[in-house]
């Protein structure tokens, strides 16, 4: 239960942007697990571990403080995840956390199976409704569930299947709706999301009817402020989505006649509200740059049995942020 409450209140401070503190409670899991030692059943002391490092490597991704992906961390899943293994939604909430470190790491593969994995545990899981579960890695198992068919369907926009990934992105949707309601903030993130694969689709036709549709609706549901109102310093919640989504929305206008000065404003507002670790308009390049990222071949030149690519950016629907890496 206490690994449970610091990978809580990690998942809240990532959420909330506080970083230190958010490294400190994932650290704090850690500690608490290598502690326990022989005090802790094997089976249960292997899923502490697993569900402890989970976070950690989260963290370090959401603030920008891990240098090349661990291939570790996903290869030792299947060793001790067995048949036999507890198999519960906290697991689940740690695999999908780790199925996001691959993700923007480049590992498609490997990431398209901790997604897939996450959401049949999830369905699966008989303890889905425990007090321990449903403050692991701040998040319920419906949101776990919603998170991961986000992630599976943002993964297959990257590689350019775009209709698998409107696929499902919607079912993300539709779950989300039935669990919050259908204009809750959280319902905007998703719509974050389609907006993406749209934009992503119909780069370069010149259609952009849907996309920026869907901007307009993820950005009213996130309750964004209007880019005529001063700032007033105030926390923002989900500002990270709110910023992206209108630096992209800019970046659609900005192509039509007489919207450049519109396009200009509401860039200039994404740069100035965004609270990411790096600089909004430095992500936007990587993004732009890559319609569609592929993985490498086995043997290339980064010697990876896995397949790796360079510069990556997903959105993070259980925290409400956006996560993001560049490799050297």
């Amino acid at each position: 239960m206490t690994v449970a409450a610091l990978e809580a209140l990690a998942g809240l401070c990532l959420r909330l942007h506080q970083e230190e503190p958010a490294l400190k409670f994932a650290h704090s899991s850690g500690l608490l697990v290598t502690a326990a030692g022989d005090a802790v059943p094997t089976d249960e002391l292997k899923e502490l571990q697993f569900r402890s490092k989970a976070v950690a490597a989260l963290a370090a991704l959401v603030c920008a403080r891990c240098g090349a992906v661990d291939t570790r961390l996903f290869e030792d899943v299947p060793t001790w995840l067995g048949e036999n293994s507890r198999r519960t939604a906290g697991v689940a909430a740690a695999m999908f956390s780790l199925a996001q470190c691959a993700h923007v790491g480049g590992y498609f593969k490997i990431a398209g199976e901790l997604y897939g994995r996450t959401i049949a545990i999830i369905r699966n899981s008989k303890d889905a409704a425990s007090e321990g579960t449903l403050a692991s890695v701040a998040m319920a198992p419906d949101e776990v569930h919603v998170g991961a068919l986000a992630g599976l369907g943002q993964l297959a926009s990257h590689i350019g299947k775009f209709d698998e990934a409107e696929g499902k992105i919607t079912e993300a949707l539709t779950l989300a709706e039935k669990i919050n309601g259908d204009k809750h903030p959280r319902v905007g993130v998703i719509l974050a999301c389609l907006a993406d694969v749209y934009a992503r689709r119909e780069r370069g036709t010149g259609d952009n009817i849907i996309p920026e549709g869907l901007y307009r609706r993820c950005l009213e549901y996130l309750g964004s402020p209007s880019i005529d109102v001063p700032d007033t310093g105030k926390q923002v919640d989900f500002v990270d989505i709110m910023a992206l989504s209108r630096a992209r929305y800019a970046e659609i206008i900005s192509k039509s006649l007489n919207r450049g000065e519109e396009a200009d404003k509401l860039q200039k507002w994404a740069s100035k509200m965004w609270k990411g670790p790096r600089p909004l308009m430095d992500l936007m390049k990587v993004d732009s740059a890559q319609t569609t990222l592929k993985e490498k071949s086995k043997g290339s030149a980064t010697n990876s049995t896995i397949g790796k690519v360079e510069g990556h950016v997903v959105i993070d629907v259980r925290l409400g942020r956006v996560i993001w890496k560049v490799s050297s």
